[in-house]
């Protein structure tokens, strides 16, 4: 399974119990995991895995007892964190230490790091492409584009006070913003095609959370023209995943 948080598992209400070790900023304890880099930014690396995300209830599930699941999605990736465009691709955590000048470890520690996360199935360490050329899977889910546009961060904007400026003047530059991610998501998914091509993609289209009408919870209070935008950007969303994927060739599942 590849991905950002809705194949992660983010958001699991009991972590401790099945957030899977090392994606919960409990790297260093696990010495399977453990890179041999001084100072390491562990505490940094919540992809947040959960044992209870779809791609292992889908295996649970499955009539065939042969069945093995790896799930290497992580937390906030964008479709860079899937097929790294970089000469050099930090990690999703890595890269953040880098960005708050807490660690900087050089180029050949951090692909040496990288070379043992994919040995050793770590998520958010190499490039999530990274395990589709190694393993070479029957079968890859992969959710992603949401972060790429923002989508949480413009969410986040509409629980403010009056009505959020990507429901009203932004609205257009929203849209557009969508439409731009779909010759980077042919890009990503040709990539994959080449890293896997005996694998079966599956792409997974993002869920509607938000209703129409007015049942938001207290604390939430999205006023009626955000909660038709964020209806309005997850429907466009799916239609720009599902098109990128079906130029490619791959399954489009909603």
């Amino acid at each position: 399974a590849l991905g950002d948080s809705y194949s992660s598992g983010e958001g699991e209400y009991d972590g401790e119990n099945y957030y899977m070790k090392g994606t919960d900023g409990d790297g260093a304890s696990v010495p399977l995991w453990n890179t041999g880099l001084e100072n390491y930014p562990y505490a940094l690396e919540k992809c947040h895995v959960s044992t209870r995300s779809y791609s292992y209830l889908v295996a649970r599930n499955s009539n065939n007892r042969e069945v093995q699941v790896k799930n290497i999605a992580c937390s906030g990736s964008t479709a860079n964190d899937i097929s790294n465009s970089a000469p050099i691709y930090y990690g999703r955590y890595q890269q953040y230490a880098r960005e708050i000048g807490v660690r900087n470890h050089s180029n050949s520690q951090i692909l040496g790091s990288q070379t043992y996360s994919v040995g050793g199935g770590v998520p958010g360490r190499a490039a999530q492409i990274e395990f589709v050329s190694k393993y070479k899977p029957q079968v890859v889910t992969l959710g992603v584009g949401g972060n790429d546009i923002n989508f949480s961060g413009k969410l986040e904007e509409c629980l403010g006070a009056g009505t959020c400026s990507s429901a009203t003047n932004l609205r257009l530059y929203t849209g557009l913003e969508i439409k731009s991610l779909h010759k980077k998501l042919i890009d990503l998914y040709t990539k994959l095609d080449s890293a896997g091509p005996t694998t079966r993609f599956y792409v997974v289209g993002y869920p509607q959370v938000i209703s129409s009408d007015d049942t938001c919870a207290p604390n939430a209070r999205l006023k009626y023209d955000e909660r038709i935008l964020a209806r309005h950007m997850t429907s466009y969303l799916n239609q720009v995943i599902k098109s990128a994927a079906e130029y490619v060739g791959f399954t489009y599942l909603d």
